[in-house]
């Protein structure tokens, strides 16, 4: 896993859309192989993740990330990159309870009144 990490602290997802997607797992990965929640190569990815978060509190990538081969910012936030950033930056413990705060605001102010 660490050899695959980019120098930007992202790693390529190859299934789901790219770089959030990737770095998911990169992260949860490391942890549950026994990394401690400080291992630079944490730090670095979940750095990554907050660098992408729009401002209006979510995360948005486009499937053109999958195509270069780098990260590609959405013009809008999307529910599952936020959903994705979220569930992986909560298992890190990442320190910084506002960015998080943001990302669920985002997620639920886009829930319909049918829980969907």
């Amino acid at each position: 896993m660490r050899s695959i990490q980019r120098a930007d602290g992202s790693w390529e997802g190859l299934w789901g859309v790219g770089f959030t997607y990737g770095t998911w797992f990169g992260i949860e990965g490391l942890l549950d192989a026994g990394a401690d929640k400080m291992d630079p190569a944490i730090t670095k990815a979940c750095d990554f993740l907050v660098s992408k978060q729009l401002p209006d509190g979510g995360w948005g990538e486009t499937f053109e990330s999958c195509v270069k081969r780098s990260y590609v910012q959405h013009k809008r936030s999307q529910v599952v990159n936020t959903a994705w950033a979220l569930l992986v930056l909560l298992k890190a413990d990442f320190a910084d309870r506002v960015i998080i705060d943001r990302g669920i605001a985002l997620l639920r102010a886009r829930q319909l009144p049918d829980g969907n």
